[in-house]
């Protein structure tokens, strides 16, 4: 299968790119204990910290969090937005995102901030750091985020390696299409994601950890490093702590126009000549549909007809993980 796997939409205003917004706040706070002790401890960036944000006060956060324990029945499913709700307060959102955007400057400044898993030609990449020098330290990935249960699909030896491992989420340098083994740019390399227990369950439908997608493009989460399973797990981990997000634009704002881009590569592939670039498509409309909370099943006529033209060109390539949200269409 010959492939640049360069996936040319994730560029500025690129295809896909352009149906984002910039990075968001995702309202949770994971690894608390260890985030607590940390900003307790007189260390470099305890001291940027007080310098910075002075009035920080993580600790109402934390407290407010505690009254949720994800480990509740939840039947209606309304806990992840009650706790969305609380953190993206205007007072707690200006809180995480003063602490990030200071995380992010000591982290840049120490070499522990990093915007690839391990994919070459570019540094730094965490999972070809020093692990010695990383362990236990608060570190930022930008990557892409993928559930264990997509890789399967593109590559059974890389999904292999994830059998001794428990975590849900990991982060990548590619989407599932990417993983397959004609992308020679794929190492092979995972970042696993230690969740809080319960986590995955209670955000299991909210992005960017929609588990029937299986797939985000744009995430940025800060957690603890943990190398010291490496003797009886393949990949390193680190925890969910802090995360923001590039929310997907509202489905009404970029209809149009991904429509009209699909019609044009259907009658004519250019930027989907690729078979990379023609499954990532699939991913593109139900992140819309997530967004928007619209059920690919009130999709509006016009979306469907062209959306099922799409699926059959792509065919048994489209990815497993989103065939309900297609089978749904009306």
């Amino acid at each position: 299968m010959a492939d640049s796997f360069f996936f040319l939409g994730f560029d500025d205003a690129g295809w896909f790119d352009r149906n984002f917004e910039p990075f968001h706040l995702f309202g949770y706070v994971g690894d608390r204990d260890r985030l607590m002790a940390s900003m307790t401890k007189k260390s470099i960036w305890r001291q940027v910290i007080e310098v910075f944000a002075p009035r920080l006060n993580l600790a109402t956060i934390v407290n407010a969090l505690a009254q949720y324990p994800l480990l509740k029945v939840d039947p209606e499913k309304t806990l992840a937005h009650e706790v969305i709700k609380i953190l993206t307060s205007e007072e707690n959102r200006r809180t995480l995102t003063q602490l990030l955007e200071v995380t992010y400057k000591l982290n840049l400044k120490k070499g522990r901030y990093f915007d690839r898993v391990a994919r070459p030609g570019r540094a730094p990449a965490v999972c070809d750091a020093d692990f010695k020098k990383l362990q236990d330290q608060l570190i930022t990935v930008e990557a892409q985020l993928i559930h264990r249960d997509a890789v399967q699909q593109y590559n059974t030896a890389a999904a292999a390696t994830l059998r001794s491992s428990s975590e849900e989420w990991l982060l990548s340098d590619f989407p599932p299409p990417g993983l397959v083994r004609g992308n020679d740019r794929f190492s092979g390399k995972f970042l696993l994601l230690r969740e809080d227990p319960g986590f995955s369950d209670v955000f299991a439908e909210t992005l960017p950890f929609a588990r029937d997608i299986g797939w985000y493009p744009y995430v940025r989460i800060t957690g603890y490093f943990d190398a010291s399973r490496l003797s009886t797990e393949r990949h390193p981990c680190m925890s969910i702590s802090l995360v923001e997000y590039r929310r997907p634009r509202m489905i009404t704002e970029v209809q149009d126009d991904a429509l009209q881009f699909l019609e044009g590569e259907l009658s004519g592939r250019n930027r989907l000549s690729d078979w990379s670039n023609l499954v990532l498509f699939a991913y593109l409309f139900p992140l819309l549909f997530n967004a928007s909370n619209l059920k690919p099943s009130e999709a509006d006529a016009d979306v469907s007809v062209l959306l099922k033209r799409y699926i059959s060109v792509v065919g048994a390539d489209l990815p497993k993980s989103v065939n309900a949200y297609y089978a749904a269409l009306p």
